[in-house]
């Protein structure tokens, strides 16, 4: 079974060495090397595999290139590590509530401007002056031809 998930330079045929056969321990770190090649190489491809959905789920591209980390990320390179996956979302949630709450300012100072702005043309129309009545030749025609009385 080690020979199916060891990677081709890791793997050895069967050894018919005189050493093996007489020394029961060298076979023993033999068995070992094996397991350790077979989860070295388990890792390698489930790390392939971590760099994929790392790619697809990290937005603008800054993932770690397949097989390594990502150059200058970590504190190796000297630099802050990446905020976690969990502190992101919750900065996005901070930023969308702050935006709701300007908007929601917004629409409050909005409709503040527009009831000032009603009650400005209401207590205008109150105050207008009614129409003075009608005098002259014209007013005359209007009574007689129509009946119409101001």
């Amino acid at each position: 079974m080690a020979a199916k998930t060891t990677p081709p330079a890791q793997q050895q045929a069967p050894a018919a060495d005189s050493s093996t056969a007489q020394d029961p321990e060298a076979g023993r770190i033999q068995a070992l090397d094996d397991r350790f090649g077979a989860i070295e190489t388990e890792q390698r491809e489930q790390r392939g595999i971590l760099d994929k959905v790392l790619a697809a789920v990290t937005p603008g591209g800054d993932a770690a290139p397949p097989g390594g980390h990502a150059a200058g990320s970590g504190a190796a390179s000297g630099a802050a590590p990446l905020p976690s996956p969990a502190a992101a979302i919750a900065q996005q949630v901070r930023d969308e509530i702050a935006a709701a709450d300007a908007r929601r300012a917004q629409q409050d100072a909005d409709k503040a401007w527009r009831d000032d702005v009603t009650a400005t043309v209401e207590k205008v129309k109150a105050e207008q002056q009614p129409r003075p009545p009608q005098t002259g030749i014209r007013a005359r025609l209007q009574r007689a031809m129509i009946g119409k009385t101001e």
